[in-house]
């Protein structure tokens, strides 16, 4: 190690005199890139002294073989913490202004540069991993106007990558007011695009992704929703490589961020909902926690997706009802995540009006109703109550955008006995209001018959509702107070 660095003070020394030394510039280069190996953890703060001192960082006064090699052992030294905030403080200055030297070059030029262009990006990239004073400085200078430019230009692979992690490092401050061009995502996504004339590394991919996500998050300006439906990049990669499972999750963490920012998922449907079932369908079965992750988020934008009345509109219907035959097959999944994510967003989509003419989502839902029963009187024996409300959202909202009369004679008998067993049966407060607000929409519906009208006759109903009326939860008592005054209306007596 030392007699690298002594080599290094003795070409510093003999440029300082202007005398003829007799090392050539693959020697110094070869020095420089042994110490660019070196463990940061072994050296000192002498030997960053000497360093500081003795690196040949000026462009103007080094050849760029030897700059580009200087450069890079700065920053395979900014990898330690220790290294970064000690050599920060003394060198960011020079390395800024060196990338921007190297970042302003002509097209013709940029070739003779460009390793130097790669190992200043990486300098800095290191200087300004999440140190906020480094990365400030760097704004202040236009390092992020800079970068952005330079995505436009023909780099090289490495230089991409090195870019592309300057990127990151300089939009990681939620604080700052950052100003980014209107049209930066398409800027981003065309530099994505532009790299895949390479060969396929994760690594980069997911970093621009954050990238995006960053600007997403940090973004001043309004970006047109467009930019992020035309976010190619995404769809590509959600396509042909979420096999890789980070891949997946910063796809989805994206798709998540922007229905975040812009306050609505409707978008997701114009595509990327069949992007997002596919990738489900195909982890949905692992068990590793990274996959658990993915899954989880998948379930959760879409039950989110299903809140929105937007779905609803016309040129949305036909993405609903794809949605719907996918939830109709994933609501009997052994993940019971995914099983209650499903049950869930069917209760959502159940109450979606799509018109006289156009009954197919509740149709659809309603014909696997005897499932639905089955399956809430085993989740209440089980004290699933997670399964057991779902269930009771969707009957509710079914009920309410069709009829008790519309079920089948069989269903509706099971459905009035199953609600029954719950409330006397259940000591879940969630479930127990629940049920008595599908009771209450079965009664207040109408067209109950005689054999229904007889299971309410039951005295241990009865009894049920009476205790209802005393309990201390405004809601139970409120629901009760209302079945019994319907059940007055129709002819039972209480």
């Amino acid at each position: 190690m030392m007699e690298n660095i002594t080599m290094l003070k003795i070409y510093y020394d003999y440029r300082l005199s202007n005398e003829v030394f007799n090392i050539s510039q693959n020697e110094i280069c070869d020095c420089l890139e042994n110490i660019a190996k070196l463990d940061p953890k072994t050296l000192t703060i002498k030997d960053y002294n000497e360093l500081i001192k003795c690196l040949p960082l000026s462009p103007n006064e080094n050849q760029h073989e030897v700059v580009a090699a200087a450069f890079k052992v700065l920053a395979s030294l900014c990898s330690y913490d220790l290294a970064r905030q000690y050599l920060g403080e003394k060198l960011i200055e020079v390395t800024i202004d060196s990338y921007k030297i190297f970042a302003d070059q002509h097209f013709s030029n940029i070739l003779k540069v460009e390793d130097c262009l790669a190992q200043t990006c990486r300098c800095l990239a290191n200087f300004c991993y999440y140190h906020e004073s480094n990365t400030e400085l760097a704004l202040k200078c236009s390092c992020l106007s800079i970068s952005i430019k330079l995505m436009k230009r023909n780099l090289k692979e490495n230089t991409q990558l090195f870019l592309n992690g300057l990127l990151m490092n300089l939009t990681h401050l939620n604080e700052y007011k950052y100003e980014f061009p209107v049209d930066v995502i398409e800027q981003l996504n065309t530099f994505g695009i532009q790299h895949t004339k390479f060969k396929f590394h994760s690594k980069f991919y997911i970093i621009l992704i954050s990238v995006i996500i960053n600007v997403i998050k940090t973004a001043s300006i309004s970006i047109d929703i467009l930019n992020y439906e035309n976010c190619s990049i995404v769809d590509w990669l959600l396509k042909n490589h979420s096999n890789y499972s980070d891949i997946a999750y910063i796809c989805v963490k994206f798709i998540k961020q922007v229905s975040k920012k812009i306050e609505s998922y409707q978008w997701i449907l114009n595509g990327k909902h069949k992007l997002l079932t596919e990738v489900l369908d195909k982890f949905e079965k692992k068990n590793e926690e990274d996959v658990k992750q993915i899954v989880h988020k998948i379930c959760d934008v879409i039950v989110l997706l299903s809140n929105h009345d937007s779905i609803q509109k016309e040129e949305t219907k036909i993405a609903a009802i794809y949605l719907v035959d996918w939830l109709l097959i994933k609501m009997k999944s052994k993940n019971l995540y995914v099983q209650l994510s499903a049950i869930r967003t069917l209760g959502n989509l159940a109450r979606m009006n799509f018109g006289i003419n156009d009954e197919c989502l509740t149709t659809s839902i309603i014909i696997e109703m005897e499932w639905f029963v089955d399956t809430i009187q085993k989740s209440n024996l089980e004290k699933n109550s997670g399964i057991t409300v779902s269930i009771l959202c969707l009957f509710k909202n079914i009920l309410y955008t069709s009829s008790f009369a519309s079920l089948n004679k069989d269903i509706q008998c099971e459905l009035v006995k199953s609600t029954i067993q719950i409330l006397k049966t259940s000591i879940c407060l969630p479930v127990i209001i629940k049920v008595l607000d599908v009771i209450e929409c079965i009664i207040r519906k109408g067209s109950l018959d005689e054999e229904n009208l007889n299971l309410y006759k039951n005295p241990e109903f009865m009894q049920q509702l009476k205790t209802c009326y005393g309990n201390q939860v405004k809601e139970i008592k409120d629901l009760s107070l209302k079945i019994t005054h319907l059940l007055q209306i129709i002819g039972l007596e209480i």
